[in-house]
Order: C-alpha cells, then structure tokens, then sequence
C-alpha cells in the first residue's frame, strides 16, 4: 500500500499531487519538509510505508533528480550530499544537474560516515572533512581537511569545524603552540588561511558537525545530541533549541543556573525568551 501523505501550502492546499512522501528525517533535523535552496528541494518518494529514495524538486515542482538515493541534503554552493547503498556508505556530491562531482571517500580510506563531511559553505565553497577518528599514518594527526567545490585539497587542521560566513573554529598550530583559533577562508583561490587567531571558549566549538538552520543560526552540539546549541550563551545549564525562522525564533527549552527549573518557550536571536509556555520544576 502506497503512503497516502501529500504536500500542502500554508493555505492547507494540496501541492505536488502526484507525489506520494512520507515523514523522513532531513539532515539532522526529525519529519520536516526539506527547504527550497538554490531551486532545488530535497524530496522523498515513497513507494510504500517502508521503502522510497531522495530526489530533487524545482522550485516549480517538478521533479529534476529523479528519486535515487538514501539519504539527501540541501543544496549549498552548487553542491549537495547524497548517499546510496542499503546502509548510506556510498556518499558524494552532486551538481544541480544530479552529475556526481567530489567524492569525500577518495580523500581517506578511512572516512565510512557522510556526518563526518560538512556542507559547502555558502557563497565561499569550501567544505569540511573531519572524521571522528583519523588512523591515516600519511596525516601526522590532522584529521580535519578543507576542500574546494573542485575536490581540491585547500588546508588542513588538528580539529576543525565547517565554515560559516567564512569562519571555522580549528585546532592549528600557531607559533609552535597548538591553539583553538578562527580560521578564515578565502574564496577564489580557495585557500585557507589562519585569520584571526584568538583563544575561544571550547564549548562553543566541540567534536561534531555544527549545521545552520534557515533563519541563518549556526547551531553546535556540545554531546553529540541533537539540536544542542552553546554559541557562548548567557545559560550555563544545557540546553536545547529548535531551527530558526527567517524572522529570527525558534523553540527552546532552557536550564535555570541553578539547575532546578525549565522553561520552555520562543527565544529570539539573542537567546531571550519572548513566549513561555512552559516551566517544570521549582516550588509550584
């Protein structure tokens, strides 16, 4: 039996009718619609409840990559990540056109997970390969890399993070001393280069791949858990933060400081709460 779940409109009209989906995680984020980047929407078409592939829409919707694939990401710079095979091994970019072009896999034998491997970055094309784990004898202990929309290799750090607006958090050495500092990326030459070094808070930069959401918001997870997010916040406790709207909110749910209470509401851009709907704990 064919998943009977459709595309509506904010105006609960039926779009893409010919289309038969079913809820699928995007990227990191659970059951939700892939976003409209650069023309194209990342898809999923369901044969049935238990099977389906990844394909590409228009902004007309019209399918433009035919459903092929485990897994798919948005587009960025041109390129997006896909994977096939039952267990998502066999991972790569492709072009707008569905032509696969960098293959990450090609740069480490060692490299078996696609969450290892960053999006391009926005306007600077530059993504960012750091395996958890790096038993490459040839890199000397630098597992993280930088390459180009060509595939080209174009720098390389102890750690690193992706970019975002043409800064990366990276572990380099500076002077003969490893330090935690910004890398800046340079587009054209697709070099990179060590900008602005500054000493950085850890936490805002822990092992992981950090992703940006739609409203523009880079959001980093401290263990490895999803949605975590610690841009040197004003909340010392944990806590968790939904995808930013273009208007700039989001759902949150925030630790007190002192541990014992949480709220649960609508934070704006600057982490402050503008609606709580929710608080447990305390004295009632």
């Amino acid at each position: 039996m064919v998943a009977d779940w459709h595309f509506m409109d904010t105006g609960l009209r039926e779009v893409y009718p010919s289309i038969k989906t079913y809820p699928k995680q995007v990227g990191g984020k659970n059951y939700t619609i892939a976003p409209l980047r650069e023309n194209r929407r990342a898809v999923y078409v369901a044969e049935n409840a238990f099977s389906g592939a990844w394909g590409y829409l228009g902004a007309d919707g019209r399918m433009v990559i035919q459903p092929q694939y485990s897994s798919a990401r948005s587009f960025s710079s041109g390129l997006a990540l896909v994977s096939k095979g039952d267990f998502g091994d066999d991972f790569f970019f492709i072009d707008l056109g569905g032509m696969k072009r960098f293959e990450p896999k090609k740069t480490n034998p060692n490299l078996v997970d696609p969450q290892a491997v960053s999006d391009y970055a926005p306007r600077l094309g530059i993504c960012t390969v750091a395996p958890m784990q790096n038993d490459n004898d040839e890199d000397d202990g630098y597992y993280a890399h930088y390459y180009s929309a060509s595939g080209n290799s174009c720098g390389k750090a102890l750690w690193g993070t992706p970019f975002f607006k043409s800064n990366a958090y990276a572990r380099k050495f500076v002077d003969g001393e490893e330090r935690t500092c910004i890398v800046t990326g340079s587009s054209g030459a697709g070099d990179v280069e060590v900008g602005a070094v500054s000493e950085v808070d850890f936490h805002i930069a822990q092992w992981g791949t950090p992703w940006v959401d739609d409203g523009g918001v880079m959001h980093y997870s401290a263990q490895l858990t999803d949605n975590g997010i610690g841009v040197g916040s004003q909340y010392p406790m944990s806590w968790e933060v939904g995808d930013f709207s273009a208007d700039g909110y989001a759902t949150a749910s925030i630790m007190s400081p002192n541990g014992m209470m949480k709220f649960t509401g609508i934070i704006n851009r600057q982490g402050i709460f503008v609606v709580v709907y929710q608080i447990e704990g305390g004295e009632e």
